[in-house]
């Protein structure tokens, strides 16, 4: 069943084939961009990797990080293949200057040592532990955060993936769900069970329908699972196309204002008091702004003050309230 899946993946150098001279224009005019790096785990292992800084880069300003998970038709230790299916869209000049943030591309050896296992495919359960790609990206994004050259915003990290690559964004997702602020996995399948770990990360899915390597039904699967959960997940999915969709959607107008809006320091939840402490009337919304958390309430007598309390019972702060509302 795994040669199965490997000649499946062949199929990817088929499309690479038909486009090389394209490829190598992208790839050639991302060499000014990208620097060629290695990683070297505790273990010894040594994974390469690309990465960019924003324009005019300077410690002063905390900057995005996305990182971008190739297919299996790239893997290898050239350093540069991974580049393939890579989000050019990243690297337009006008997208460069709106949208700052570093970029990390890794590159896999092999795909016992990639972004995803799946023993008993066509069931898509995944093991306890992390494939060793993705513990080796993990690790690399840690040390990434603790540079001391780098200043990444921690509540802004992205990870998307295409084809192996986009099992892997599923994957890692369920191994560090705290770790990211939004996720894009293109023609990846992953384990349905899991989905319950990154439920409250935004998503953006895609699929082509006439997939015949990865098939769509993973994807809308994953997507009737989270909607269970009460999670509304942005699915485009491509009528007619195949697996090869990553063009169509690096086209998408939305998708890098969408990617760069998400952040962990603005999401907002619903705070449900396990007493009503004034009426039957009581709805408390906090929305974090910043260094700030607003909070709003409907009551049916507004209140002179609004009182911050832990868990536990203790009273932090007491803030006057003006027009129904608190800050601080």
């Amino acid at each position: 069943m795994k040669t199965s899946r490997f000649l499946q993946r062949l199929c990817y150098w088929k499309a690479v084939a038909s486009c090389v001279f394209l490829l190598w224009t992208v790839v050639s005019a991302e060499e000014d961009y990208f620097e060629a790096r290695t990683f070297t785990t505790q273990s010894g292992f040594t994974m390469p990797y690309r990465f960019a800084k924003p324009i005019n880069h300077t410690l002063s300003t905390s900057y995005p990080l996305v990182i971008f998970l190739h297919g299996a038709g790239d893997i290898g230790t050239d350093n540069e293949k991974q580049l393939n299916w890579f989000p050019w869209c990243l690297l337009d000049s006008g997208n460069r200057v709106n949208y700052p943030c570093y970029i990390m591309a890794p590159q896999c050896s092999s795909l016992d040592s990639g972004w995803s296992s799946f023993p008993w495919y066509p069931d898509v359960q995944t093991l306890p532990d992390p494939p060793f790609g993705i513990a080796t990206v993990l690790s690399l994004i840690d040390s990434l955060r603790g540079s001391d050259s780098l200043d990444i915003d921690s509540n802004r990290i992205y990870i998307m993936g295409f084809s192996f690559g986009g099992e892997g964004t599923f994957d890692i997702l369920t191994r560090r769900p705290q770790l990211f602020a939004a996720g894009i996995p293109i023609s990846g399948i992953g384990d349905t069970a899991k989905t319950y770990l990154y439920k409250d990360i935004p998503l953006w899915i895609f699929h082509g329908s006439a997939d015949s390597i990865n098939y769509v039904t993973y994807s809308r699967m994953i997507v009737t699972k989270l909607q269970s959960l009460g999670v509304q997940t942005k699915y485009t999915e491509y009528a007619g196309m195949d697996h090869y969709i990553p063009s169509l959607v690096y086209e998408e107008p939305d998708l890098l204002p969408w990617i760069f809006a998400q952040n962990k320091h603005n999401s907002s939840m619903l705070l449900r008091p396990e007493k009503q402490a004034v009426s039957d009337n009581i709805r408390y919304f906090a929305m974090r702004k910043g260094n700030r958390v607003e909070l709003s309430w409907n009551l049916s007598a507004a209140p002179d003050a609004a009182e911050i309390y832990t868990l536990d019972g203790r009273m932090l702060h007491r803030y006057p309230v003006a027009g129904g509302n608190a800050s601080t």
